[in-house]
């Protein structure tokens, strides 16, 4: 997450003013990794220097917000996610070369399209929370880290089977 903290920082301030606290609550919420206070507000304070954010006290709480300066910066960062997708799709790229594995070719086509704009990422993950997958993926997430795959694994087949025929019914 480091280095990302300023673009999801201003970001959250697009949405409107924030106290240091429920930023660290919305990156959290973003990325399930909560910052450190050691991190969010020298962060603050910097952004405050740049005159990228704005504070004001109220109720013996600082409410930061943006600035101009702030929503132009955030638009310049943004410019960069382009270059982060790179990133993402060369070391795929590398992954699937090295370890010969051709299942991720969904995947790395699906970064491929964002990068290009054919489709869009937060449109992408707020369907995907619509019909459920997310949840489903953090319950299957949970199943591996309580060691319950081995044990589960015939009756988490037939509804992994059950549910992809379902699905290829749609196409």
């Amino acid at each position: 997450m480091r280095g990302y903290l300023k673009i999801l920082t201003l970001k959250a301030l697009k949405e409107g003013e924030k106290t240091g606290y429920s930023l660290m609550k919305y990156v959290e919420e973003k990325t399930d990794s909560k910052p450190s206070f050691g991190s969010i507000y020298p962060l603050l304070e910097q952004l405050l220097k740049e005159k990228l954010v704005s504070c004001k006290e109220k109720d013996n709480k600082k409410f930061y917000s943006l600035t101009d300066k702030g929503k132009q910066e955030l638009k310049d960062l943004l410019k960069k996610k382009d270059e982060v997708l790179i990133k993402i799709e060369e070391g795929m790229k590398l992954f699937i070369a090295v370890s010969g594995e051709t299942k991720y070719n969904d995947q790395l086509k699906a970064i491929e399209m964002m990068r290009k704009g054919d489709i869009n990422f937060q449109k992408m993950m707020e369907q995907a929370e619509e019909i459920g997958s997310n949840e489903m993926q953090k319950v299957m997430m949970q199943l591996i880290l309580e060691n319950k795959i081995d044990k589960n694994k015939k009756k988490i087949k037939e509804i992994m089977t059950k549910a992809t025929e379902e699905l290829k019914k749609l196409k």
